[in-house]
């Protein structure tokens, strides 16, 4: 099995499903965040990049 890093935006307007998408790279999650914060520039996000298992057939 191989791995592969994710990007997870978390939203912290919304406990109970903080989870605010999934990306690919580092750039696509900072777009997703810029285009939320120029809709609601109040908003509070986290990003963090998790190493995941990719399996391959």
């Amino acid at each position: 099995m191989a791995t592969e890093s994710v990007w997870v935006v978390f939203r912290e307007a919304i406990p109970s499903n903080p989870i605010a998408g999934v990306f690919r790279s580092q750039k696509d999650a900072l777009a997703y965040v810029d285009t939320k914060l120029a809709i609601k520039p109040d908003d509070v996000f986290e990003i963090g990049e998790y190493r995941v298992g990719v399996a391959l057939y």
